[in-house]
């Protein structure tokens, strides 16, 4: 299983130790202000509801303000929806999505910190994407590919699809499903109901970094596979054990 280190606004935003990253401060570029070589598309929307359209090339695709409709289509591209209820399809290729403008990178933030943002919906598609909600209650399908996946603000649902991911809820109750591959889902804080699916996951219901856990009633449910539940997590632990053999999906 992966664990893919994300640097975001000069911190590092990533790990089961789950550190804290900084805010981007005025010293510190925005995290979707991305200059890439001249062989990349650059694409910047408007203030009103925008359509944004990439290329197969490693695309920029800022969304700026308002409810935008935004797809990668191939390449490595580097997507940042911004304000607004945004629709992602990130395409093929590695990409890296953020779904707001990402004034603030913060993974496990106890007091429920608010960040603004709208209500996202992010196709990560295939590749091995890093996909970040932000602000808001966001929706985040990881797609096919070894992902990292993070809500981060609001009640998030996050789906990993097909690969060996690692997927984070955030501080409000969230729902994180690890679906196929051998999965690390983590619920962070919050009551929050977690499933492996098929393969051997690993789970649990909260924060696992020294000093940062809160208590809190979450629910694991390990469903196919070899999984594993770190002790003292869940309170409702739910056919965690080994099953198998079983074919796989068509």
């Amino acid at each position: 299983m992966r664990l893919t280190p994300l640097v975001a606004a000069g911190g590092l935003v990533l790990g089961l130790g789950l550190a804290l990253a900084p805010a981007a401060t005025a010293a510190e570029p925005d995290p979707c202000l991305i200059i890439l070589g001249a062989d990349a598309a650059t694409l910047t929307g408007t203030p009103g509801n925008d359509t944004l359209v990439g290329t197969s090339g490693p695309d920029v695709i800022l969304g700026g303000a308002g409810n935008d409709t935004i797809s990668g289509l191939g390449g490595d591209d580097r997507i940042c929806g911004g304000a607004g209820n945004d629709t992602i399809t990130a395409g093929d290729g590695n990409d890296f999505v953020i779904g707001d403008t990402a004034e603030s990178i913060l993974l496990g933030n106890p007091a429920g910190m608010n960040v603004p943002g709208g209500a996202d919906a992010i196709d990560g598609g295939s590749g091995d994407d890093q996909i970040l909600g932000e602000g808001g209650n966001d929706t985040l399908r990881a797609g096919n590919g070894d992902d990292f996946a993070t809500g981060q603000m609001g009640t998030d649902d996050v789906s990993g699809g097909n690969g060996d991911d690692t997927l984070f809820g955030g501080p409000a109750n969230d729902v994180v499903r690890g679906e196929n591959g051998n999965d690390i889902v983590v619920g962070n804080f919050g009551n929050d109901t977690l499933s492996g699916g098929r393969g051997d996951d690993m789970m649990t219901g909260d924060n696992p970094g020294p000093g940062l856990n809160v208590p809190s009633s979450d629910v694991c449910n390990g469903d196919q596979g070899a999984d594993f539940a770190v002790e003292g997590s869940c309170e409702v632990a739910v056919a965690i054990e080994t099953f198998g053999p079983f074919p796989e999906e068509g």
